[in-house]
Formats: C-alpha cells, structure tokens, sequence
C-alpha cells in the first residue's frame, strides 16, 4: 500500500502501522550511534507520545515550537504532534559552534507573538536552568514520557481527524536576506509537495536511501522525512548533521552500505567532500557508489564546477553520469519549485 490514498500527513504518520515488517528507519547520531525502527514500531512509539503529549494538555490545533532532529524522542514527538492535529512551528537549533541558548531570545519573542501553546524543553532551545527561567514552568513541554515501554500495547489513541485545508506545521525561511518569516503550510500543500518529490525522485517502497540534512529545513523535513513516508521506504538512514560536517566520509560510507538509490544534498557538500576526503580513504572503505540514481542539489546556488569536480571524484567508485540533478525550492513554496527531468543532463 502507497501513500497516494492519503490526503493529510495525519494519515500518513498514521499509515506506518501497516508497513512491511522489514521496512525500517535508522537514526545515526553524531558520534555514529544508531537507533533502527521498524517504521511500525515507530508508530508505537509516536503514538505513545501523542499520548503523553495530550496528558500535558496539548491538543488539536494548539501550536508548538519545535526543533525536528534526527533525536529518536524529538522525531517521535514531532510526529506525535501531527498525529494529534496540533502545529508544530519548526525552528531552527541554531548554527554549529553557537552558544548554548543562543536561538532562546528568538524562541521567546516567538512564543509571544503566536500565542503558542509552549516549547519543547529540548537542549536545541533551551540549555540550563538559567535559561529555562526565560521561559514560563507552564510553556515548557515535556516531549519525552517518563516511562515508555515500546513493547507494551500502545494507548488507545486515534489520530487526529483534519482536513486537508487545514494548518499542518510553520516553516521558517532561510533568512538569507531577512528576518526568518513564518510560512503557514497546510495538509493540502505539504502532501501536493510530498507527491512531487516522490514522482520527480522515481521513489518505490524497495529502495535505500542516505541523508545528513537538518529535519528542522524544509528540504530535510519535506525531502527526507515526509516523503519517505510515502512508502514507508525499505531501509532509509538520517544520520545528524554534525556527523557528517565532521567526518564527511560518514554520507558515503552510509550511500555504499546501504546501497542507497537516492539522496540529497547542497552544493557545499559536494565541494566538501572532494576537499576533505583524500582517495585513500576511499580505496580502504572500499566506497561503491554505483547504486546511486538520483543525488538531488539545492538549498544554495548549484555551481556547475562544483558538480563536475565531484563526478570526475567519483566516478571511479561507480558514480554514474547524471546522477546529480540541481533543484531548486524554498520555504515559501513548501519546498518544490523547479526539478529537472530524470538524468536531465546539467547545463549552463
């Protein structure tokens, strides 16, 4: 069963019950820590957390700041809040090599300005009691329950029911040229763009995919999470975004294990690892990037000698020509703006 029976992201969060037993979600830490959920025990757990999350007096439409990680708590409680029909407002943790609590003064200034119902206490938002202070005993939400045992029966919760005109979650700009701006994303446009990267990226339920973007960008949540959704995709990996910052190989070592079909990137990645990853490296990991089919390019200009450096790098370890497809897409629109054809070759 696919996803395309589905109208809301209620439903889709709701739909990784029925996944094939072996289809699953491996969650990779910085230090290369891994988490693996089957995706339906991934909808236990969200489930329980929906629960946990209701006790606290979080509802339907009740808004909620967040920042989606790669955490196996703050990425079950995310979804917990769409599985309930509240609005997660998605902000960012914040830049590597930033003051713990430095995003604080922007979360404050947005708790009053929206009316949210609280704050995850997550460590991307809040660091240390002095800081929590900042924020009211009252709109500081617990997203870890106290106890959960994943092997018990899951509560007795049914998923929200929302319409497809309904506000699904706020996404914030890049801030590139302004202050980040909020921009409401319905049911209807986060599932019209899910569609799309699922039709543009060829995905089918029996693929691996491999990504390190933030879930709190719209190209990481909409592009990584969401869209595997889709198919509940057979083995997909989302390591943090530091790991592979630190060790670049890391995103490689994950595309040639789990011989991932598809991935996606910004164009400093690709200089990156051209840059810090020396050929021996390679050769010892014995890197095989030939299963790869579509390595998508975005959320930054797409710099063509940055493409042609990292084909010309790899191709001696199976990457095919044509695999890198420059996209283009931003907050405003969801995500998906423009998409090249399938192997479309590049051109300036």
């Amino acid at each position: 069963m696919n996803g395309a029976m589905y109208r809301t992201l209620v439903e889709l969060v709701d739909r990784m019950k029925l996944a094939p037993e072996e289809h699953r979600l491996e969650l990779v830490d910085a230090r290369g820590r891994r988490a693996v959920f089957p995706w339906r025990l991934l909808h236990r757990k969200v489930v329980c957390h929906a629960a946990w999350l209701q006790a606290q007096g979080v509802g339907r439409g009740d808004r909620v700041i967040v920042c989606p990680t790669n955490d196996p708590d703050v990425l079950a409680s995310f979804l917990a809040l769409l599985y309930l029909g509240a609005v997660p407002l998605s902000v960012s943790g914040g830049q590597l090599g930033q003051a713990p609590g430095a995003q604080l003064p922007f979360v404050c200034d947005l708790l009053n300005r929206t009316g949210a119902r609280g704050v995850f206490a997550q460590k991307e938002l809040v660091s240390g009691d002095d800081e929590q202070e900042k924020i009211p005993p009252e709109r500081r939400i617990d997203h870890v329950p106290l106890s959960l045992d994943l092997d018990e029966e899951p509560p007795d919760l049914s998923p929200a029911d929302v319409s497809p005109a309904d506000l699904a979650f706020v996404q914030f700009s890049s801030g590139s040229t302004s202050r980040p701006k909020g921009v409401k994303i319905s049911h209807r446009n986060a599932m019209h763009n899910v569609r799309l990267l699922v039709e543009v990226g060829r995905r089918v339920p029996d693929e691996a995919a491999a990504t390190w973007l933030p879930l709190y960008h719209d190209m990481g949540l909409m592009a990584t999470l969401l869209s595997s959704l889709w198919h509940c995709t057979r083995h997909m990996v989302i390591m943090n975004p530091i790991r592979f910052l630190m060790r670049p190989i890391s995103w490689l070592d994950e595309l040639s294990a789990t011989r991932s079909r598809v991935s996606i990137c910004p164009n400093f990645a690709l200089d990156l690892c051209v840059d810090r990853i020396p050929r021996r490296q390679l050769e010892e990991r014995r890197i095989d990037l030939s299963s790869l089919d579509l390595l998508f390019v975005g959320a930054e200009p797409v710099r063509p000698g940055s493409v042609r450096r990292f084909e010309e790098r790899f191709r001696p370890f199976g990457l095919q020509s044509g695999v890198l497809a420059p996209v283009y897409g931003l907050a405003e629109a969801t995500l998906v703006v423009t998409a090249p054809r399938y192997r479309e070759p590049v051109t300036t």
